[in-house]
């Protein structure tokens, strides 16, 4: 009778694990999994905080000479009037007319610049559009010529029409926290 009572409370003891004990564990794997998940996010978090303060600490490592230069070269928003300004300065100083100024802004997306396109039309000798195309690309402002057509006219008198591209970057793109 012993030997029977015994049988019964292991049989017993062997349902509970398989009855209780089995599906709590399986509970427990999911929460451990679970659980693994969130760590791994969490540590994808801390690389991107790491990410995040040492691109911050190059940014302010940055002189505010170099800055500067940064901010003529891809200003921030398109200036049409900085453009304008510096065709009719530059085709002045290099004996250029100029006859006609367009522009066309393009907004820049993500981590894309914005581009502002300048159509210009000038008249003048060809050594006049050369020296202003030097003084362009000497410029710290991020110019590229896209297109020049020259038309025949007086003698050493060409008709130019440029159009070139330039480059800026919108507010919220270069917003910095620290």
């Amino acid at each position: 009778m012993k030997t029977v009572l015994g049988l019964i409370f292991i049989a017993a003891a062997i349902g509970l694990i398989f009855g209780v004990a089995l599906p709590e564990w399986d509970t427990i794997q999911a929460l451990r999994e679970k659980a693994k998940g969130r760590e791994e996010v969490l540590n994808q978090i801390e690389a991107v905080r790491d990410l995040q303060d040492e691109l911050v600490a190059r940014y302010n490592s940055i002189s505010d000479d170099d800055l500067e230069r940064m901010r003529l070269m891809i200003p921030e928003g398109d200036e049409r009037e900085y453009m304008l300004l510096t065709m009719r300065r530059l085709t002045k100083e290099h004996d250029l007319l100029l006859s006609s100024i367009g522009f066309t802004v393009q907004a820049g997306r993500g981590t894309s610049p914005g581009v502002l396109t300048t159509r210009f039309i000038a008249s003048g000798s060809y050594n006049d559009l050369r020296a202003l195309l030097d003084d362009l690309a000497r410029s710290l402002r991020l110019v590229d010529v896209q297109s020049i057509n020259f038309s025949g006219g007086e003698t050493n008198q060409f008709n130019f029409n440029i159009t070139a591209q330039s480059y800026f970057v919108s507010p919220t793109q270069i917003e910095i926290e620290s």
